[in-house]
């Protein structure tokens, strides 16, 4: 009941999780002293996720470090690293050789951390209650009992490994442990649920501090269904009990074979074998070794090469001063043999003049071959020249005829450059229209109207003072020019806002275009009436 029992509760079970995780750390140790390079480069990919889980046990020994360890630190990243591992075991390892004896040894320590576990948490049901003979306590005597033996058999297992020999693990052997394995997992989980649901309803209780009998067996039936599944609560302890007889069953009958050496075999003689690591390694040695001489030799090779090549050099110039010798060996033995320079002479111009010969004749055939060619070409154009014209007016009767109804696609694509021609004229047209428009507006006389007011004239004149002022058009229509050439560039984004400027433009255009027609008109006749009088 008190909280040093739940710490030591705890110790065991942490003892029995490390145990575990001990067991396969060790069987993967052993099994790497003895596989092959092509089974490490397998491990060797898993580096990263073993790093891992190396990790997260560092975190353990950072909390003793600090002395923060206590009942409260999880034992999940231990128990992860045990299923991790031993999946490493059975999927990549499974068919390579080990120490059997350090593993069963290792096995047996992990049975009996659990064993223990299981003692402390039955030993803290039974403080539990307020009576000390009843039905949950006789469940508790029978599994505590059935505990005990198997712990004893156990020790006598572990002492019965022989240290000459190795031990027979088959496969029916190693899938009897791991189902055992599974019985006393589950009951720890059964009893360690049970414990922690004591201790939690403990915390709450005001009143009492023991539970009743059919309280107990509650607690028992709700953690048995949380491992074992939904069952009836008088069933409650079948399964616990059934997993301890299993447990101590295998036990019974693991102890009497390895007591009648039933699962013994001599030691295979070993030959002094490095690990495969230390092989590799000297291997590498090796080859290393071998690179470097070869590396010597290429030197070697090279400065061959280099030596030859100079040699090479000396004998071409050598060869060269031979040739001159030669050459002017040929000389001396022409001068002697009595021909005259003027004989060599003159078969030499003979030579050159049929050269010239031919070249000339040669020219002249690629001159007549040209004229022609010209000829044709020139030929060819007269004629072109002469369809070009038919063609054009052709075209152009074509075009102007009325009675033209079929239309082609040269057709269409002369009508739509006609088009655009049209439209660029006109366009041209109303600006030079607009142009003259301002220079007369400029170039009319300044009217002198008087201040007073002396008949209908004067006071529409006085109405209009402002209004026929061609400057606030002038300054207009150069703020309409200057922004011409930004409405011409459309932009890609923003479609609505150019839309609208758009349209405001145009609209100011011909807002300005009635005000200049309104102020010439206004200007027309007032000089038309001054002409009259």
């Amino acid at each position: 009941q008190s909280h040093r029992a739940e710490q030591w509760a705890h110790v065991d079970r942490f003892a029995y999780s490390l145990q575990a995780l001990f067991t396969f750390v060790r069987k993967l140790h052993s099994i790497s002293k003895t596989c092959s390079v092509e089974r490490l480069s397998k491990l060797a990919v898993l580096q990263i996720e073993i790093a891992q889980h190396e990790k997260l046990l560092d975190k353990y020994f950072e909390l003793l470090h600090v002395n923060r360890m206590d009942e409260n630190t999880s034992v999940e990243n231990i128990d992860r690293g045990t299923l991790y591992f031993q999946k490493i075991c059975s999927i990549h390892l499974s068919a390579d050789e080990f120490d059997t004896n350090e593993y069963v040894s290792n096995i047996i320590a992990e049975f009996q951390a659990g064993f223990r576990w299981i003692l402390k948490n039955t030993r803290r049901l039974e403080l539990a209650l307020n009576a000390e003979e009843n039905e949950f306590c006789s469940i508790l005597a029978q599994v505590s009992s059935i505990i005990k033996d198997t712990d004893v058999l156990a020790i006598r297992a572990n002492n019965c490994i022989p240290k000459d020999k190795d031990v027979i693990l088959t496969a029916e052997l190693s899938d009897m442990l791991l189902s055992v394995i599974s019985d006393t997992d589950k009951i720890t989980k059964v009893l360690h649920f049970a414990c922690s649901n004591v201790a939690s309803q403990l915390t709450v209780m005001t009143e009492a501090d023991v539970f009743t009998t059919q309280q107990m067996l509650e607690i028992l039936h709700y953690a048995v269904e949380k491992v074992f599944g939904s069952m009836q609560a008088s069933e409650s302890s079948r399964p616990i009990l059934g997993c301890a007889k299993n447990i101590h069953r295998f036990f019974k009958e693991f102890s009497l074979k390895l007591d009648k050496g039933e699962l013994e075999k001599p030691k295979p003689e070993k030959e002094a074998v490095f690990p495969p690591l230390i092989t590799r390694a000297q291997a590498r040695k090796e080859n290393a070794a071998k690179a470097e001489n070869l590396q010597s030799d290429l030197k070697k090779k090279e400065n061959e090469i280099l030596e030859l090549n100079k040699l090479l050099k000396s004998r071409a110039n050598e060869l060269g001063a031979m040739r001159v010798r030669l050459d002017i060996a040929e000389k001396k033995l022409s001068d002697s043999s009595g021909e005259s320079n003027d004989d060599r002479l003159e078969n030499k111009y003979r030579e050159l003049q049929q050269d010239y010969e031919k070249m000339k004749e040669q020219y002249e055939e690629i001159i007549k071959f040209r004229n022609d060619t010209i000829t044709e070409l020139e030929k060819e154009a007269k004629t072109f020249k002469t369809k070009g014209k038919q063609m054009s007016m052709l075209r152009i009767m074509d075009v102007v005829s009325p009675s033209h109804n079929q239309t082609t696609h040269d057709g269409a694509e002369t009508s739509e450059k006609v088009n655009k021609r049209m439209a660029a004229l006109l366009l041209q047209f109303n600006k030079l229209k607009v142009k003259q428009d301002e220079e007369d507006i400029l170039g009319l006389p300044e009217l002198k109207v008087p201040e007073v007011v002396a008949g209908p004239y004067g006071a529409h004149a006085k109405m209009h003072k402002f209004g026929d002022d061609v400057s606030p058009l002038q300054r207009e229509a150069k703020k309409l020019q200057k922004q011409f050439g930004r409405m011409l560039i459309e932009p890609l984004n923003h479609k609505g806002a150019y839309d609208a400027s758009l349209a405001a433009y145009q609209e100011r255009v011909e807002r300005l275009h009635c005000q200049v027609q309104s102020a010439y008109a206004r200007v027309m006749v007032k000089k038309f009436k001054s002409d009259e009088e």
